[in-house]
């Protein structure tokens, strides 16, 4: 499982005026589960993929591999 860097992760949210209800939406997931998984308690390749896509981010930088 990857752990999330939340505060980067809001941080570009809030730079580029998307809220995390916006993806939700995208995607069709609640917005809840979209904040589980930036705050790192849920790991979904779509979610995470959509964040990046609407921060204009590589995943490798939002999200860091555990060892």
């Amino acid at each position: 499982m990857s752990k999330a860097n939340a505060s980067k992760i809001k941080q570009l949210l809030k730079q580029y005026n998307i809220r995390q209800k916006d993806i939700a939406a995208f995607l069709g997931v609640s917005a809840q589960f979209v904040n589980q998984v930036i705050n790192g308690k849920r790991s979904t390749a779509s979610v995470m993929k959509a964040i990046a896509f609407f921060t204009h981010s590589p995943i490798s930088e939002l999200w860091l591999k555990e060892e």
